[in-house]
């Protein structure tokens, strides 16, 4: 069984060697070895160290985290940041074409939506699932906040898993205007 260790740090122009000195504690020194270990995304660095020996793992007290834990983690510190980038050009554009912003929550929000469709509504299930990351594809819309219809929200809070904090009662204005808190990130908007 082969025991390891993640570090995740800001994008650097290092090689792995380079970010093992700098990251490896002196208990850990030469009980290390990379190969291929260091996987990059646009905004983080992550060092996948491996050892053989779990006893050097154990006795530091290190809390060991599977790969597809960290990566899924990478995957959400990632779409995190994009968002925040989204988000800042949507609050200058507002009154322009707003961007989507990937999924951030895991699974679908069938039930958040139903439990705000109204009569005439439906509620669309996923052909496929959608994954962290992802941005709706298939909405039928300009971009523009004053084209969303109460169907567009809909579908939206069954991608993101989100209710923007519509409530029932909403109209489609207040509904709007939630997503657009959304979307923006602007808190002042919710006032």
């Amino acid at each position: 069984m082969t025991f390891g260790s993640v570090v995740i740090m800001p994008n650097l122009s290092a090689n792995s060697t380079e970010l093992l000195s700098m990251t490896e504690p002196p208990l850990f020194r030469g009980h290390f070895q990379t190969e291929d270990t260091v996987v990059h995304d646009s905004n983080f660095t992550a060092l996948i160290a491996v050892s053989a020996k779990p006893e050097v793992i154990e006795s530091s007290r290190i809390n060991v985290e599977p790969l597809s834990e960290v990566m899924r983690r990478l995957e959400l510190g990632s779409a995190h940041i994009h968002n925040f980038r989204l988000a800042a050009r949507n609050a200058r554009n507002m009154n322009g074409k707003l961007e989507l912003l990937e999924k951030t929550v895991s699974g679908d929000g069938l039930d958040l939506a139903n439990a705000l469709k109204g009569s005439n509504m439906i509620v669309s299930v996923p052909m496929k699932p959608v994954k962290i990351r992802d941005r709706p594809k298939n909405l039928n819309h300009t971009g523009r906040l004053e084209d969303f219809t109460n169907q567009d929200i809909l579908d939206l809070i069954v991608f993101y898993n989100n209710d923007f904090g519509i409530v029932l009662e909403d109209d489609e204005e207040a509904r709007r205007k939630k997503l657009l808190v959304f979307l923006t990130g602007s808190e002042e908007l919710k006032q």
